[in-house]
């Protein structure tokens, strides 16, 4: 089997998951070239262990299926109220002296 190609030719910078692409591709079965590959060979592993209760394949599986879960996140304040927009700023000018105030 072909290894993936490179169309633009430049150095990989996952060369692990490059190497488990090549490996997971290849025949399961070296004296059936044809068959199916050791990616399916995992994937069954995989949902054998989810079918037996293994909580963490039942977690890898539906993850892979439906996408982890959104967590919500809270952008107000400590009290939960929406952070204040309307802050107002003062500026001092400090040792200034007539020309280097800003003209009004």
């Amino acid at each position: 089997m072909a290894a993936p190609k490179n169309p633009k030719g430049k150095k990989s910078e996952k060369p692990l998951v490059d190497a488990l692409r090549i490996v997971l591709n290849e025949p399961a079965d070296k004296d059936n070239p044809k068959g199916a590959r050791k990616v399916r060979r995992v994937a069954e592993q995989l949902v054998d262990q989810a079918m037996k209760g293994d909580v963490k394949a039942i977690r890898e599986v539906w993850d892979r299926m439906e996408g982890k879960a959104v967590q919500a996140v809270n952008l107000g304040g400590q009290d939960g109220n929406p952070v204040g927009t309307d802050n107002k700023w003062t500026v001092e000018f400090i040792n200034a002296t007539p020309e280097s105030k800003p003209k009004t």
